[in-house]
């Protein structure tokens, strides 16, 4: 026995409705519903059928009640509500052009992949500013809206957390439980030690570091399973047999939909890439070495910013340029010094030659004198360190010496005598900075914190500004303080005016709110990470013109200006990405920012020419990297789901006029106002499109996961333009505050309590009748909601259906929804007396006719899986034989070799996994084809012409 979602079973003497059914292990079903009886109403609760029975209401026990609201909007309401919960099937997209967005066909891209695969599980790779987080939101809410995401995990770096939480609540309503050092804190006052948080919030956003760090969080979460998960800056996660790959690893196999996000999803090893394939689906490799771009193509969506330019205009042309910064004759002088010093390797063995630290001081000293001061000095301890143990090591106290000079002569250029600082305040003076609240919002990059606070000292001073308005943003912060200087750098009036960054603010952080100006003041030796700076301003939905610079020490000097030469190849390389290729990773082919950054420092270090190290333009190889590029065209299929209204204002002035004749009813038959419904109101100002509710207990439980600045006041301020929520969400910005109109939709926590309150209008056991008077005379018409659900607890069916009734007998064909006869005219009330209420002699037979057409759809619908599902097993069973190939070839020289034994242990486990993992997915395979007892049927509403 099935118990489809939207219906209502009896459960210890008390009515419930369904909300959700999940399958326990031991074969019974865990069964979440909500109370609508007097006494439970409201009252949330998950029952196991192996414990209680639950009876539910036979179609045919339905008994016709009249309705006489005005238009019936009682039953539009109530028919509504049915289809709201009823599961969305097909690989249509349903949710295009309802959510807070600047609207693009590339942003459906990965989710139109995602649902053409039987599980939605998808990577999306797409470059630096394209907006993942948007692809990723667009997903979670098709997901949503389909029933297959009401256990939703977002895993993110812990500086993105709020950026995240607050991009899915304002543009797409999904509450997300922040779980930071304060998220945790809250928990713990709020539900009691040994609860399981994850049980408690159903949408969770967590970063990697606090599941990883946090042994009591592991456990909760291998007590748990998700509709869906979201792991963001996925690449953190790729790097096989260390902690965060197997806890991702755990995540990906307990849920059924996946999101992976990142821009640079692998680093330049295939097995990084095939660990994060193997999360997506453990079949999709057999061999990390030998990956098929084809075979792999429906798991990835990997597009840069060329791809997409022709299809959207929400990219702004870059305007960068190289800024030279002339060398003083001090910096001449110590840039000559620099490649004249060659000190040793501090380790014990021959004496050798550190030519990789020379070439760190230098990098050290491009970035500031400050950086290579501290630089120097630690080398200068260690060295102290080293002849405390040999005083005799001539070849340390000479090390020793030419050290100690090279740190005097870097003393005698503070950070206002160097010639990028002098640039620098040019550069500002130029786009008319001067830290008054008139000037523009800059941000600044460096790869050394040393720089950063040495910089933040010296403008403060030059400029007489209070430190609020020159902010850093390091790696030294909490997560919190993190959070804090990006909403304070975005809000409108903020003191922020200059962000002085280290490259841990390069990755995800959105700064283009009201910022389009940076500043390399140094150039870090990676083409990935220069990308990863300018795509905190260079990204969609930027307004303005990217302002981009790269400061360069320049030397006139030839024997100076060789150690800044790397620099300047760098930027023109960098440079030519931006406007042409798009993919950083191309140039080296190492696809990690710290692999290029070693490399760059190694071929140098080993003295080999420039064009050597960066190659030339013309043997670029574009299609080196082994992630696929869709580059081809992906069309957007839309689907419109049945409902009964045109748009959620009509719908909630309808409920507002129904809740409030019910509060009346109650008063008058009772004498007292109803204790459930005190304070309960909804405020409809049709001409600025708002809807306003009052918080209740009700509303204010399913919006707990917001943060409190999220909920503020005692009214919810909704509205249906999606253009006014852009526009609120750019308003809050000013103060930091979140946005006062919420967007109401079909995903919207609102929503679900408006489809709880409609369901609830018409008594258990009982459906509405009604008459039209632009219906056949003689026709009896039965509107019908079916449901079948497979073994893995998935919607098999999910369709409405039309049952007529006439002389001749019964037919069924399909509800089109507003475009269904039945909807072609206007419900009004008829003046004719419906008189024929009650139990309906022909039910049995209407519900027959129904049953009979549900299982020939449902046979169709079996069909069509079976075919998809023999094709999967088809591949499945090539990837097993490829697979093992390797471990059966060793098996057979290894048995009598004892010495070897360890080794043999080793590949049977290898061969026993790739076995469990075969079987398993076969079952998951059937278990997606074997319906759950029979189709459920529900008979909604009965017309007739009157």
């Amino acid at each position: 026995m099935t118990y489809p979602i939207g219906s209502r079973v009896k459960i210890r003497g008390e009515e419930w409705l369904v909300q959700d059914v999940r399958p326990t292990e031991t074969g019974h079903y865990a069964v979440r519903v909500v109370g609508l009886s007097e006494v439970v109403r409201d009252h949330q609760a998950t029952f196991l059928t192996s414990i209680d029975p639950i009876d539910p209401i036979r179609p045919e026990d339905v008994e016709f009640v009249p309705d006489d609201s005005p238009g019936y909007r009682r039953t539009k309401l109530f028919l509504n509500a049915l289809m709201m919960r009823t599961p969305i099937l097909g690989s249509e997209v349903t949710v295009r052009g309802q959510a807070a967005m600047d609207d693009s066909d590339y942003q459906y891209v990965p989710t139109q992949m995602a649902l053409e695969r039987l599980r939605p599980r998808i990577l999306i790779a797409d470059g630096v500013g394209l907006g993942k987080t948007i692809e990723a939101g667009v997903m979670l809410a098709e997901l949503i809206r389909r029933g297959r995401g009401r256990r939703v995990l977002v895993v993110a770096p812990r500086s993105m957390l709020e950026q995240l939480q607050k991009e899915m609540w304002t543009r797409f309503s999904i509450p997300l439980m922040r779980l930071d050092s304060v998220g945790i804190a809250r928990i713990r006052r709020e539900i009691p030690q040994n609860k399981n948080p994850f049980h408690y919030y159903d949408k969770v956003i967590i970063s990697i570091d606090t599941l990883k760090n946090d042994d009591r969080y592991r456990l909760f979460l291998e007590n748990c399973t998700w509709d869906v998960v979201w792991i963001d800056e996925a690449h953190n996660v790729a790097n096989q047999h260390t902690d965060r790959n197997r806890l991702a690893t755990l995540l990906a196999n307990r849920c059924h939909s996946l999101i992976l996000t990142s821009a640079t999803p692998h680093n330049g090893k295939p097995e990084s890439f095939a660990a994060l394939l193997r999360m997506l689906d453990p079949t999709s490799v057999a061999d990390p070495e030998k990956i098929a771009k084809e075979e792999i193509r429906h798991l990835v969506v990997r597009r840069f910013k060329n791809d997409v330019l022709p299809q959207t205009p929400g990219f702004k042309d870059v305007h960068d340029a190289a800024v030279f910064c002339p060398a003083t004759p001090e910096e001449d002088e110590l840039l000559i010094r620099l490649g004249e010093t060659l000190v040793h390797a501090i380790r014990s063995g021959k004496p050798k030659r550190d030519a990789l630290f020379s070439v760190t001081l230098l990098k050290a000293f491009l970035s500031s004198p400050t950086a290579l001061i501290k630089t120097l000095d630690q080398r200068i301890r260690r060295l102290g360190r080293k002849l405390a143990e040999d005083p005799e090591a001539e070849r340390y106290l000479k090390d020793l010496r030419d050290l100690k000079l090279l740190r005097q002569m870097a003393e005698a250029i503070p950070m206002e005598r160097s010639s990028k600082y002098r640039e620098l305040k040019k550069l500002l003076r130029e786009w008319n900075w001067d830290g008054s609240p008139q000037s523009p919002r800059v941000i600044l990059f460096s790869e050394r914190i040393d720089t950063l606070i040495a910089l933040r000292e010296r403008l403060i001073r030059d400029y007489g500004v209070n430190e609020d308005v020159v902010a850093l943003f390091t790696a030294r912060m909490s997560d919190t303080e993190q959070m804090e200087v990006v909403r304070s750098f975005n809000e409108g009036t903020s003191p922020i005016r200059l962000l002085l960054a280290s490259d841990v603010a390069s990755e995800g952080v959105n700064l283009h709110h009201r910022c389009h100006h940076l500043v390399h003041f140094d150039i870090p030796w990676s083409f990935i990470r220069l990308q990863q700076r300018n795509g905190r301003i260079d990204r969609f939905g930027q307004l303005n013109t990217p302002e981009i610079r790269y400061l360069i020490l320049k030397s006139d000097s030839e024997a100076a200006g060789a150690e800044t030469r790397v620099v300047e190849k760098l930027v023109e390389k960098a440079q030519r990405i931006q406007h042409n290729l798009g993919d950083p990773g191309s140039i080296l082919k190492l696809f990690d920012p710290d692999e290029e950054e070693q490399y760059v420092q190694e071929r140098i270090a080993e003295g080999d020419p420039l064009d050597d190290i960066f190659g030339d333009d013309d043997d670029w190889d574009l299609d080196f990297d082994f992630v696929p590029r869709t580059t081809t065209h992906v069309s957007i299929r839309e689907k419109e789901v049945p409902r009964m209204y045109r748009d959620w204002l009509e719908l909630m002035e309808d409920l507002q006029a129904e809740l409030e004749r019910d509060r009346k009813n109650f008063e008058r038959i009772h004498g007292f106002r109803d204790p459930n419904r005190q304070g309960e109101k909804i405020r409809i100002d049709r001409e600025r499109r708002r809807v306003t509710i009052s918080v209740t207990p009700d509303l204010k439980s399913r919006l707990r996961s917001l943060p409190p600045e999220a909920r503020k006041g005692e009214e919810i301020h909704l509205t249906t333009d999606a253009s006014r929520v852009m526009r609120s969400i750019r308003m809050a910005t000013i103060d930091g505050a979140w946005p006062r109109d919420h967007l109401l939709w079909d995903i919207h926590p609102v929503a679900d309590w408006v489809a709880d309150r409609a369901l609830g209008l018409f008594p258990s056991r009982t459906a509405p009748t009604l008459t039209l008077p632009f219906l056949e005379e003689g026709i009896y018409y039965y509107l019908i909601q079916a449901q079948a659900l497979t073994e893995s607890g998935h919607p098999a069916l999910a369709e409405w259906l039309v049952v007529e009734r006439a002389d001749d007998g019964f037919r069924a064909r399909p509800f089109e929804g507003r475009r269904d006869p039945l909807m072609r005219g206007a419900w009004v009330n008829s003046s004719k007396e419906n008189d024929v209420t009650g139990p309906d002699m022909d039910i049995r037979r209407v519900v027959a006719c129904a049953r009979e057409y549900v299982n020939k759809r449902l046979k169709e619908r079996q069909r069509e899986l079976a075919e998809r599902i023999r094709e999967e097993k088809e591949r499945l069973k090539k990837w097993y034989w490829e697979s093992i190939k390797p471990l059966r070839h060793q098996q057979g020289t290894l048995l009598d070799d004892p010495l070897r034994a360890a080794r043999l242990r080793r590949l049977e486990a290898e061969r026993h996994k790739i076995e469990f993992t075969y079987e398993s997915t076969v079952n998951e395979l059937e278990s997606m084809l074997k319906i759950k007892g029979d189709p459920v049927l529900r008979v909604c509403a009965r017309l007739m012409r009157g």
